[in-house]
């Protein structure tokens, strides 16, 4: 992990919350993709898949959390991304090797829409217009219900 994201984490988290624990975990995984993916790091595409695999997982186990949990960590991943904007995830570079990636149609497909919400909204000070340049309802057609109802709230849409 970078030395920013340990100072980050030490000044923020705390380590007895279940929730840090998690936030901090999920802050590690998305620090080690960043690593991998950010421009410039020679990558194979059969690699870049496994790790385009594991951002999906990410933001998946981030869907799966409830209520407070959930928005703090999801707040937390907009923060991270916001931060690393010019790096991996900076468009189109999270949609890289879609034919390697290995997921279904559908989860493909929830995952370039996912990426593309959380790369629109993660700068706070945009977010409410990127929110009005998409259709939410369609970014969440493939989602659970709790899952859908996780991103409504966090967004404050109905």
């Amino acid at each position: 992990m970078s030395t920013e994201s340990q100072q980050i984490l030490n000044n923020a988290l705390n380590p007895e919350d279940p929730v840090d624990a998690r936030i901090a975990s999920i802050l590690s995984q998305l620090e080690a993709y960043n690593n991998a993916m950010k421009p410039g790091m020679p990558i194979s595409s059969e690699e870049g898949a496994k790790w385009q695999r594991r951002l999906y997982g990410i933001i998946t186990d981030c869907l799966r959390l409830q209520d407070e949990a959930f928005i703090r960590t999801w707040d937390a991943l907009l923060m991270f991304v916001n931060r690393k904007r010019d790096e991996s995830f900076r468009m189109p570079l999270p949609s890289r090797f879609p034919e390697y990636i290995p997921l279904s149609a559908a989860e493909l497909k929830n995952f370039h829409r996912l990426v593309y919400l959380i790369t629109r909204t993660a700068n706070p000070l945009t977010r409410a217009l990127h929110l009005t340049q998409i259709h939410l309802d369609t970014t969440l057609v493939g989602l659970r219900g709790s899952q859908a109802d996780n991103l409504r709230s966090f967004y404050h849409v109905p």
